[in-house]
């Protein structure tokens, strides 16, 4: 794997205690990587906080689990989201050994070429011919999918977007990523749905820059304020200060704007204040 995939993906704590309900909720989110010759690796995970052991109690100990699926191509990263919810299932599930077997079959299938249109159908069968206890897997191809962008058949993620905030701030922020601002989205949990819904609401304009679903909270504060305009989503930490002072360890940098859907509020910062 690519040097410090695992800071990307985990942020917290080796174990961390979680109350039985939400130990095994996960996380959905992707970001991608560029090596020194330019080349983009595409990375989609699904993380979540697996329980160490069979416990009893109002909280238990759990260990952070990820899969991720690293890929090349950006249109692949409808059916690589796909995939990486099936891992996730199949986990639960306890039944590692076909998605093995999916992966194997894969791998001898030809790769169709970029603007060919793919729909794919994925179903699980038993050795004696069953269809297994685990959902079938359906991507229909879409122009929106082949640029990487979240379908507009998701219904429970445009709908989380349309009302995340008032009408009038919700154009301002698309408004603001047309304008190539700075942009950092915040929440209790990390909305990497919201930045996959606003990069198709500017379709088929693309967000050039570096977009990041899920921002450490470690090296969040270096990467965010750097002199790149940034596109990125992280989970807010305890408290009642201002978002700008619980994203990472140091307050935001006022040149980036900050917006929290947990209270439905936009930070403009300085620069935005100024202009003004």
């Amino acid at each position: 794997p690519p040097p410090r995939l695992a800071d990307l993906v985990f942020d917290d704590d080796a174990s961390v205690k979680r109350k039985p309900r939400d130990s095994l909720t996960f996380e959905e989110f992707s970001f991608s990587l560029t090596d020194a010759t330019g080349a983009i690796t595409f990375v989609s995970c699904v993380r979540f906080d697996a329980p160490l052991s069979n416990q009893q109690g109002a909280e238990i100990r759990c260990e952070p689990v990820a899969f991720c699926l690293l890929y090349r191509r950006s249109d692949a990263r409808a059916a690589m989201r796909t995939a990486c919810v099936e891992l996730y299932r199949l986990y639960l599930s306890k039944h590692p050994r076909a998605f093995r077997v999916l992966l194997a079959t894969l791998a001898h299938l030809p790769l169709p070429s970029p603007d060919e249109r793919v729909d794919l159908r994925i179903s699980f069968v038993d050795e004696d011919g069953s269809m297994a206890p685990l959902r079938e897997i359906s991507v229909r191809s879409s122009r929106l999918l082949r640029a990487g962008l979240r379908s507009v058949d998701d219904a429970q993620a445009w709908r989380a977007f349309l009302s995340s905030l008032a009408p009038d701030n919700l154009v301002r922020v698309v408004e603001l990523a047309l304008l190539e601002r700075p942009l950092l989205v915040c929440a209790s949990s990390t909305p990497s749905w919201f930045l996959d819904c606003l990069r198709a609401v500017l379709y088929p304009l693309h967000w050039a820059l570096p977009c990041v679903d899920r921002v450490p909270r470690d090296i969040g504060h270096d990467l965010v304020s750097g002199v790149v305009p940034l596109l990125a989503a992280c989970r807010l930490g305890p408290g009642a200060a201002p978002a700008r002072n619980r994203c990472f360890s140091e307050p935001v940098d006022h040149s980036v704007v900050v917006v929290d859907l947990d209270s439905k509020e936009i930070d403009f910062g300085l620069k935005l204040h100024a202009s003004a």
